[in-house]
């Protein structure tokens, strides 16, 4: 997916990495941007009894506490970018199989 939207030149990478299946159209040839990717956000896992002693990304228990994507953060951001036509006829081959 992110090689798609790479091709296509118009998106940024948290974008392209916040794309899903549901975001490409081959019908109308062009891809929606609504989401982003965000960066990890951890916390400890460890028992307070014993903890680890390093920081919570390190921590070999760690849990995330951030969601993985969220909305872009502004209108402008959500957007639909065309797909160039041997894209799509490649994106088209590839369904077919």
């Amino acid at each position: 997916m992110s090689a798609l939207a790479g091709l296509c030149g118009e998106c940024g990478i948290c974008e392209t990495f916040g794309l899903g299946q549901a975001d490409v159209d081959l019908a109308h040839e062009y891809l929606k941007l609504r989401r982003s990717r965000l960066r990890p956000r951890y916390k400890h896992g460890c028992p307070e009894a014993s903890p680890c002693g390093r920081k919570p990304g390190y921590c070999p228990d760690k849990a995330q506490i951030r969601h993985e994507t969220k909305n872009t953060k502004s209108r402008t951001g959500r957007r639909a970018v065309p797909l160039p036509g041997p894209l799509v006829a490649m994106r088209r081959a590839h369904a077919e199989t």
